[in-house]
């Protein structure tokens, strides 16, 4: 194993972060809210998201040269074309790389981690299926140093991922012009799954599993790139399965073609086969109040304007506790 040099570990890129700054004297501020205190300070990045050996030496060199110095490349690219139609597919590899590694190498992810253990631990011991020796043993592994090495294999195990992001998924580019910024933060990847909802709210139920795998139908990425663009990653197969529905009951009943053809929805469709769409105060808000949410405990902005954050922190106070609840196990 490599000697340890590096100390502060940024757990998430300095080179991002910037992004999202204001240069003074020759250093990068940006604006941070403490969810935990409320307080709001203007702090250069160089002392943003970063812990005390956060990751060994070896993983600190994997991220410098295999993920972070070409992901950045790419996400430079994307701010100075203001357009993702200029990626070649090896760009979209790089990044999705960059994405999927920066999703799983933040202080919120290791929580997750610690917390989903003892989640199953504790319902395993409910069901009467750990002795009470077993449970002690696991709690002792959540501990320690295994939860670490169970995030650094998460890194390179994703990463690997990269090429069927890249390919079989659709990217799409989010403007904003609004005047309102978007935030980033100390987790700055989201992931939702707006199909999944629509099931829910039609069911009237909440569907198994949360959606928001990898590879789950309907799963959408997002990551802000700067206060007015941010890159969205869909995964379009419920739109696919919808299509294919379509067609095979025109297929069926031609007749119904016509009626079929007046009630489809083609500006839905061919907003969400586009490369660049144009946001709304809805979608910064929006954007905003879930990466306030999903972030562990640091909201970042290019300016002092964190109404937003503020706002939803009042309503769920919730989201202020690092220790909050992420996860529910039946």
């Amino acid at each position: 194993m490599s000697k340890q040099k590096t100390k502060h570990s940024h757990t998430v890129q300095k080179a991002y972060l910037q992004n999202f700054s204001i240069k003074e004297n020759g250093k990068f501020f940006l604006w941070r809210l403490d969810k935990k205190t409320g307080i709001k300070k203007r702090l250069p990045i160089d002392k943003l998201s970063v812990e005390n050996y956060f990751y060994p030496q070896d993983i600190e060199d994997w991220l410098a040269n295999n993920i972070e110095i070409e992901g950045i490349k790419v996400i430079q690219k994307i701010i100075e074309d203001r357009s993702i139609s200029n990626l070649s597919s090896k760009d979209k590899e790089r990044l999705a790389g960059w994405l999927l590694v920066q999703d799983v190498r933040t202080t919120e992810y290791r929580n997750e981690l610690r917390q989903s253990l003892d989640m199953i631990a504790k319902s395993f011991l409910e069901r009467n299926l750990l002795g009470e020796v077993a449970f002690e043993s696991l709690n002792e592994f959540i501990e320690e140093d295994p939860i670490k090495n169970i995030q650094f294999s998460m890194m390179k195990r994703f990463e690997r991922y990269a090429p069927i992001i890249a390919s079989e998924y659709h990217w799409m580019l989010i403007e904003n012009n609004t005047g309102f910024s978007y935030y980033t933060s100390d987790h700055p990847v989201m992931k939702g799954n707006s199909y999944l909802k629509s099931l829910e709210k039609i069911a009237k139920q909440k569907p198994f599993g949360s959606g928001i795998g990898l590879f789950s139908k309907g799963v959408e990425l997002h990551l802000p790139l700067n206060p007015d663009l941010k890159l969205l990653i869909l995964n379009l197969e419920p739109l696919d399965d919808f299509l294919r529905e379509i067609w095979t009951t025109i297929e069926k009943n031609p007749h119904l073609y016509p009626i079929l053809w007046r009630l489809f929805p083609h500006d839905k469709i061919k907003e969400l086969r586009s490369d660049k769409l144009e946001a709304v105060y809805d979608n910064i808000l929006h954007s905003n109040d879930r990466i306030t949410g999903l972030s562990n405990r640091f909201i970042y902005s290019i300016d002092n304007n964190f109404e937003i954050a503020e706002d939803l922190l009042k309503r769920k106070p919730e989201y202020r506790d690092e220790n909050r609840k992420r996860w529910e196990i039946g």
